[in-house]
């Protein structure tokens, strides 16, 4: 038998299908040949276990706390 996990809400929630960087998002859209936009992340608290381990890790907090984007496009 074959065990499928899913979730129904979230980042690991059955309707999300890829996953994507700001800079892979951003290249997939010029790819697409979409030049003007605009790409606005959609933030989140980080609790502050995260920021207390700031000074024994590298760490990028800004993408931690990113859990979207929201693209707008723009008209030429």
């Amino acid at each position: 038998m074959t065990f499928a996990a899913r979730f129904p809400i979230g980042l690991l929630c059955y309707t999300h299908y890829r996953f994507f960087t700001r800079r892979s998002l951003a290249d997939w859209l010029r790819r697409s040949g979409i030049e003007h936009f605009e790409i606005v992340p959609q933030r989140t608290e980080l609790p502050d276990r995260f920021t207390d381990l700031a000074g024994a890790f590298e760490m990028d907090a800004k993408s931690l706390s990113t859990k979207g984007f929201y693209v707008v496009v723009h008209r030429e």
